[in-house]
């Protein structure tokens, strides 16, 4: 939940000491794609730096185990799901492969003011149905500037057969450093958002208190003017330190790019693309991620080094945006393949493209 509001504070102007993000920053970053990386370990001996002004971060040989997902920023009049949020001008979805081996999306809506970024709420669009939650709050102020604070509070009661939990959430942000982060992707004027969180959550049963917990975090965002949010990290629970050195999760930006016209139409890619499978070499599955620039026919076929077809894992009829599909190194047959080289090939119509994965056992 966290990463779908801090994304929002996003671009800015960069001045000599001075950094600022407007409405208007915002606004303009309708018709980008972006790929993000994320570790799934849960545990990562990292350090996020000490706050101040002209600051250096160097996160480029950081290494980073677990999976990729698509984030989209668009009109919410171009998602299909619109009028449930009235209230929003802006909007998000993010694409990640789910265990079944299909694709997840999740939808975030916004309401974006020359003095605030609001929260409208969020949809969920998985393979066993559609969640909404529409919870709404302010998220941050605007205009964003080094130094400025500002603090969030939301409560939330669930309710079940007798069993009663009531969660208060706050967190305390402050826009506490900037300077250039150093990524494998190149190196970015930024600036950091530090989160102090803290959870307080009470259980009652028929009326009877059982006990309460308190959960503090620490987190890091680091935003730039042209790629938004590139770099995050979060503290394992109970963490106090502020420059901790060990992170609980961590999630970088791989690549991004805009569509040729922001905000006029559903977005689509450039071009029709295969990615490189991520992770490769894998075991036991990898994902692979495609863009297609309009609705077509299209199939996507693993095959080994022979030319002998394994697996079909698309065929058929698809909608223009990003794909991502998850092969779990079985053939069609459900039987698992040995360790090699296989290809994975993209076809549509006459065009198509291959690239070779390797699965080691």
């Amino acid at each position: 939940m966290r990463y779908f509001i801090t994304i929002l504070l996003l671009s800015f102007s960069f001045l000599p000491a001075q950094i600022t993000i407007t409405n208007s920053d915002i606004m303009g970053t309708i018709g980008q794609h972006h790929l993000f990386e994320s570790d799934t370990t849960g545990y990562i001996v990292i350090s996020p730096g000490e706050a101040g002004e002209n600051k250096t971060w160097d996160f480029s040989s950081t290494t980073i185990n677990g999976e990729e997902s698509w984030i989209e920023f668009i009109d919410p009049q171009n998602t299909a799901y619109a009028d449930s949020f009235p209230g929003s001008n802006f909007s998000f979805s993010q694409q990640f492969p789910n265990q079944q081996g299909g694709v997840d999306t999740i939808y975030g809506y916004y309401n974006v003011t020359s003095s605030f970024i609001g929260f409208e709420g969020m949809l969920f669009e998985t393979d066993s149905g559609l969640f909404v939650d529409r919870s709404r709050e302010n998220l941050a102020p605007l205009p964003l500037t080094y130094g400025l604070s500002w603090t969030r509070v939301s409560k939330d009661t669930t309710d079940l057969d007798g069993f009663l939990s009531y969660q208060s959430d706050s967190s305390y942000s402050v826009v506490d450093a900037w300077g250039t982060i150093t990524l494998p992707s190149g190196t970015f004027e930024c600036l950091r958002i530090r989160d102090n969180n803290t959870t307080i959550s009470s259980y009652y049963f028929d009326g009877i208190f059982y006990g309460s917990d308190t959960t503090t975090s620490i987190a890091y965002d680091w935003v730039t003017k042209n790629n938004f949010r590139v770099f995050s990290m979060e503290s394992q629970p109970y963490e106090t330190e502020a420059n901790f050195t060990e992170a609980s999760s961590l999630e970088r930006l791989k690549s991004t790019y805009a569509t040729a016209i922001a905000g006029n139409g559903p977005a689509a890619p450039r071009g029709f693309e295969l990615d490189q499978n991520y992770p490769n070499p894998f075991n036991p599955s990898t994902t692979i991620a495609y863009r297609l620039e309009r609705s077509a026919n299209v199939s996507l076929k693993i095959y080994d080094l022979s030319g002998r077809l394994i697996r079909t894992l698309a065929q058929g009829m698809q909608q223009a945006g990003y794909k991502l599909i998850q092969w779990d190194g079985r053939d069609m047959n459900g039987q698992s393949v040995s360790s090699g080289s296989y290809i994975y090939k993209l076809q549509s119509g006459n065009t198509s493209v291959s690239k070779r994965m390797m699965l080691i056992k």
